[in-house]
C-alpha cells in the first residue's frame, strides 16, 4: 500500500509503496536518514468496477496491518 512519511531530520515528506511492517526499514530519499515517521492519511482502495472507497484495511503483517 502507498503510505506518506515525513523525515524527522530534514522535514521532507514522501510516499512509499510498502507493507506496514517494512516502515522501520525506510530511509528518507532526500537526506538518507532512517528517522522517518508515517503520516496519518486515509486509505483508498480501488475495486475492479472502478469505485473508490476509504477506510481501514488488514495488512499482510498482521490483523491490524502493523507488527
Amino acid at each position: 500500500m502507498m503510505y506518506e512519511f515525513i523525515c524527522n531530520d530534514c522535514g521532507h515528506e514522501f510516499e512509499e509503496l510498502i507493507r506496514p511492517c517494512q516502515a522501520d526499514r525506510l530511509a528518507c530519499p532526500q537526506c538518507g536518514s532512517s528517522q522517518v515517521n508515517r503520516l496519518i492519511s486515509a486509505v483508498k482502495r480501488h475495486s475492479s468496477d472502478g469505485a473508490t472507497t476509504s477506510g481501514p484495511e488488514a495488512g499482510a503483517c498482521g490483523p491490524s496491518g502493523f507488527s
